[in-house]
């Protein structure tokens, strides 16, 4: 599997008529037989322009490849594969087109509801940096991987779940945004209930929803009525969204947010966390990966 920085293996030497060690059939100058089960694979595709055939011990293939998409000359000259949803819409088994996704018009467009709540919570050189991000997302290919690398980074784990979650479907950016945001606000809501849980000591704020979590730790943070505000508006028009809002905006015609929402609430949602871990030291112990009960 490709490293998160996107780097692959350093490349063996060539060895003319060698057959792949993949087993897909095909003789290539290139050293399919390297150690690395990933670089076998990536050479296997360069070789044949074809996914490789599974081996023992190999990852699941990424989503493209288990539609049976084939990978482009760039991918194969990268080493990147690009991500998409397999099939057109209401036709699942008819695959779509590789690049049918998400309308380019609509990626830079936002809630005033989510603008709204970010410009109050960020300071504004970091605001900035959020719009230049979902500007960069609406860019070229070059812009596009240099937002996804950044956003990953922002959100890396710990804790692994949901932000290993989180990293992955921010490789799907600009197209696909609604996991994101759910992975987002599953972690807010961790904080928020670990949080809660230090103050009363009960183990039922765990079952309930962000909404009631939200109110507990009103009544036992009620100086933090910034922070309460904010989390409220979170979960009304990010989180709660999300989840169970199948509908789409007025004027919207692909998904139910954009990706300069998504890059939004990924600013905001580590702001959350940031002010909640430095309330409560369950908060931070839940955010390090670390038990709480």
């Amino acid at each position: 599997m490709a490293r998160e920085s996107g780097e692959f293996p350093k490349r063996q030497s060539p060895r003319s008529g060698g057959r792949c060690a993949r087993r897909c059939g095909s003789s290539s100058t290139t050293a399919c037989s390297a150690s690395s089960t990933a670089w076998a694979a990536w050479c296997c595709r360069r070789a044949t322009g074809t996914p490789a055939a599974l081996v023992p011990g190999d990852l699941t293939p990424p989503p493209g490849e288990r539609a049976g998409a084939s990978v482009s000359g760039s991918d194969r000259a990268t080493g990147f594969e690009t991500m998409y949803y397999p099939y057109k819409d209401n036709a699942a088994g008819r695959l779509r087109s590789r690049w049918q996704t998400n309308r380019p018009s609509e990626y830079l467009s936002a809630a005033t509801e989510i603008t709204a709540l970010a410009s109050d919570m960020l300071p504004v050189g970091v605001y900035r940096e959020a719009e230049a991000l979902a500007v960069g997302l609406a860019g070229t290919r070059r812009q596009q991987d240099k937002a996804r690398s950044t956003l990953i980074e922002m959100v890396a784990p710990p804790p692994k779940r949901p932000l290993y979650y989180c990293q992955y479907h921010i490789r799907f950016l600009p197209h696909w945004t609604r996991d994101a945001l759910r992975d987002l606000g599953d972690f807010v809501d961790m904080l928020v209930k670990a949080a809660v849980y230090e103050k009363t000591g009960s183990s039922r704020i765990f079952q309930a929803p962000l909404g009631p979590a939200i109110n507990g730790f009103s009544g036992q943070y009620p100086g933090e009525k910034h922070l309460t505000d904010w989390l409220r508006r979170y979960n009304r028009f990010l989180y709660r969204p999300a989840k169970h809002d199948l509908t789409l905006p007025a004027g919207r015609r692909q998904h139910r947010f954009t990706s300069r929402e998504a890059v939004l609430c990924v600013f905001i949602t580590m702001n959350l966390a940031d002010s909640i871990t430095a309330l409560s030291q369950l908060a931070t112990r839940a955010r390090d990966d670390q038990p709480i009960r």
